[in-house]
Formats: structure tokens, C-alpha cells, sequence
């Protein structure tokens, strides 16, 4: 106890000191130039709290403005091409599926559009919709789409790796009766099975296979299709799957796989050439209202490629109209690509690739090739020197 007090009486003095400065610090904190300092930092912290709400505000009201301009644009567009109630909310769905910054982009973005059908489809299957409304909702996409000019056009071949080109294909040119290999991916169940195209209608695939087989609206399947020397490979939503029926939506994005190149074979035979479209300005004198054909020599087949010696100078990647005789009685007219124009000595050589030729047309000069090939070789083979057997002296 004595040494308690001891210690208190020995720091007394210390303690007074530190007490005492406190309290002329009080003293100056609320002294006038104190308060002022005080008030200043207030000020400035308010000042400070008020411009970030103004900012906020601001941000805010700019975005409103903004989403009013894109419901704006969005209601322009539906007004535009005449889309009733339902089909305007269906687009908007789409839209905020295919999670979209602008909502009227959708008016101008097939694959954004795309993305978003298979999502609402997809939504449609968890929530327990039934066959008879899930074929409903997929034909009001397939309108809704061609409303918004998203319907493709007639495909085009080429004889190149990855050779047909995707915008201008859909799974719609299945012709019905074709036997096509379908398999479930992202399944460890997923080994190919054979079926057969038993309808292709305007809004969906109906595919019939031997045996039945187990399968549920909403999944992913594969499919591969054969066409002349390229197999078709596209991924396609279940509609509906009962027994050994499968009913899937149609699809525009399809990869190709080239299983073998087409050899180039001479030949010889006699054709007409044209530019294609023929649109061009006419004085009311003179109306030309049909392609002008030129005489043309097909010199060399690959398939649907065909190399042609003409007086006509195009440019690549110009559409003509290429017309000759295959063989007897078959005529082969068709559009053509150009691939390239050379200047030759009897005119210009062009190289071109048909298209919108069918599958049986396709076949056809695929053995046309190939037996012009076959010819080729064996007129070789005849020019060669037999060898003259050796003997003994």
C-alpha cells in the first residue's frame, strides 16, 4: 500500500502536465480558427457527398434515356414489320436471352437471334410445355425469323476443304427419304444411329429410325448427312421424341466435312457463257431483257468446278450462267462463282464453281470426272512404248 501511494505522489506531476496539455488542446479545437477549420472539412465532405449523387443521377437519368431510345428503336421495328402482340413479346424474349446490350440489335443479328430461340426453347421444355404448344412456339420463331429477313438462301458448292458455305444452307434441303446418322452429344450414350428423313416440312425435321430408343424434348443430337463427296454435320433441339420418331427444329449452322478432293480432268466440250444477273441500264430503243450468251469451250471438269475458255472478261468472284452438254441429251445449266480469270491465247480462261445444283446433278458431273479422269489415264497408258522383252545372244 505504501509503495502504491508512493508511485502516485512520483507521477502526479507527469500526469498534471499531460492533463493540462489536453486541455489547451480542447481549448484551441474550439477556438474560432478551429471551428472554422471544422466547418471547412464539413463543408468540403458534403460538397463532395452531393456531387456523387448529382453524378449518380445523372448516370441514371442517361441510362433511362438511353433504354427509352432502344424501346423506342424496339417498337419502331415491330411496328415496322408488322409483328402482332404475341410475336413482339417472343422477339423480346429472344433478345433478353441472347443477352443482348441493345435490345433492338436483335433486328439485325441472325446468330444473337438464333441463341436466344434455342434458350427460349430450352425454357419451354423445363417448363413442362406440351408437344402441341412446343411445335406452336417453334413455327411462331420460324415466321418471326423470316418476318426479320433472316430466311437463307439457296446454298452453294464449292470443291474446297470445309466446301459448302454456311449462309446460304439449311437443314430444310434434306430431301425426304435420305438416310441420315443422328447421335446424342454431350452423352456417354452417344453412338450413331441410322434414320430416315420421313418428312421435312416448313418448321421442323421428322426422322424415323429402325429400332426405338430413349430420348427427351429439350436435348441436343447430332446429325451427318451425306451429299455427293461432302457429309453435312449440324447440332439440332428435340421437339419431341416418342418411340422411334424424333422430331427436330430446323437449323441454318451447318459444317461441312470434304471427304475426299475432286480430281481436274481435260475435256472437251462445247458451251455457252453469259454474265450473271444481267441487270445493266437500256435506252427504251433497245430492251435486252435476256442474258447475252457467248460461245464457250469447257476444257477442263472437277466436279462442279469446270474451267472454260470464252471471249468474256470477268472479274473473280462475279456470277455467271454456264450452259453445255454433258453428255448426249443432258444439259447442264447453272449459275456460276468465278474463281479467277486468266488472259490465254485463244481468250480468256475462267475458272468458275456451279451453284444451286441439286444433289443428283452433283453426282453426275462428279462421274462425268471421273470417267473423263479414267480416259486420261488410259490414252497414257496406250501412248506408252511397250517394252521390248530381252534375250539372250
Amino acid at each position: 500500500m505504501l509503495d502504491y501511494i508512493t508511485t502516485k505522489i512520483s507521477t502526479f506531476p507527469v500526469n498534471a502536465a499531460m492533463d493540462f496539455s489536453r486541455l489547451g488542446g480542447v481549448r484551441r479545437l474550439h477556438s474560432g480558427k478551429g471551428m472554422a477549420d471544422i466547418r471547412v472539412f464539413v463543408a468540403g465532405i458534403i460538397l463532395i457527398g452531393v456531387l456523387l449523387i448529382v453524378l449518380h443521377l445523372y448516370r441514371k437519368s442517361s441510362q433511362w434515356r438511353e433504354e427509352e431510345k432502344r424501346q423506342k428503336a424496339f417498337n419502331d421495328q415491330v411496328e415496322r414489320l408488322g409483328l402482332d402482340g404475341t410475336e413482339s413479346k417472343i422477339v423480346l424474349d429472344i433478345a433478353v436471352f441472347s443477352k443482348l446490350k441493345k435490345i433492338d440489335s436483335i433486328f439485325t443479328m441472325p446468330a444473337a437471334f438464333d441463341q436466344g430461340a434455342a434458350v427460349l426453347m430450352k425454357n419451354s421444355f423445363s417448363a413442362g410445355k406440351s408437344l402441341v404448344e412446343r411445335k406452336h412456339l417453334n413455327q411462331q420463331i420460324v415466321s418471326i425469323k423470316e418476318k426479320l429477313g433472316f430466311k437463307k438462301k439457296n446454298y452453294s458448292y464449292s470443291s474446297n476443304e470445309n466446301s459448302f458455305r454456311a449462309k446460304g444452307l439449311s437443314s430444310r434441303q434434306i430431301p425426304v427419304g435420305r438416310t441420315v446418322l443422328i447421335s446424342r452429344i454431350n452423352s456417354t450414350d452417344a453412338s450413331p444411329m441410322s434414320a430416315d428423313i420421313v418428312e421435312n416440312n416448313h418448321f421442323e425435321l421428322k426422322l424415323k429410325t429402325k429400332d426405338s430408343f430413349n430420348g427427351s424434348p429439350g436435348e441436343i443430337w447430332r446429325v451427318l448427312y451425306q451429299l455427293g463427296a461432302v457429309i453435312w454435320k449440324f447440332d439440332s433441339l428435340v421437339v419431341s421424341c416418342q418411340g422411334n420418331e424424333l422430331i427436330l427444329s430446323h437449323t441454318e449452322n451447318i459444317q461441312f466435312i470434304n471427304r475426299r478432293r475432286f480430281v481436274h480432268a481435260p475435256v472437251d466440250l462445247h458451251g455457252y457463257i453469259a454474265r450473271f444477273p444481267c441487270a445493266k441500264t437500256i435506252d427504251d430503243r433497245k430492251r435486252e431483257f435476256l442474258p447475252q450468251f457467248i460461245s464457250a469451250k469447257i476444257t477442263e471438269l472437277s466436279g462442279p468446278g469446270l474451267l472454260i475458255t470464252a471471249p468474256l472478261k470477268v472479274r473473280t468472284g462475279e456470277r455467271v450462267m454456264v450452259v453445255f452438254e454433258l453428255e448426249e441429251n443432258r444439259i447442264i445449266q447453272s449459275a456460276a462463282e468465278v474463281r479467277r480469270c486468266d488472259n490465254g491465247e485463244q481468250g480468256y480462261s475462267i475458272a468458275v464453281e456451279m451453284v444451286n445444283v441439286n444433289e443428283v446433278c452433283i453426282n453426275e458431273l462428279i462421274s462425268a470426272t471421273n470417267n473423263a479422269a479414267r480416259l486420261m489415264a488410259f490414252e497414257e497408258d496406250l501412248e506408252k512404248p511397250a517394252s521390248q522383252p530381252t534375250g539372250k545372244a
